[in-house]
């Protein structure tokens, strides 16, 4: 049986931030807890790439995937 308890689904078409480039992306904002320029860049490339919502990984800095 496959668990989710370490993946977070994150559903939110925006997020509230001070940062004018992440108005409409599900990718939370690089200031956020566990966030860097570097992991941040990444959410933004998975999200380029999924057809659907990304995952968020608890992790930290978080790390990120399509939710295939």
């Amino acid at each position: 049986m496959r668990t989710l308890s370490l993946v977070l689904l994150l559903t939110a078409c925006s997020t509230s931030s001070t940062d004018d480039t992440n108005t409409t992306s599900m990718c939370p904002p690089v200031n956020d807890a566990c966030m860097n320029e570097d992991n941040y860049q990444e959410c933004l490339d998975v999200e380029a790439n999924c057809d659907g919502p990304i995952l968020i990984m608890e992790s930290c800095p978080l790390q990120f995937g399509c939710d295939d």
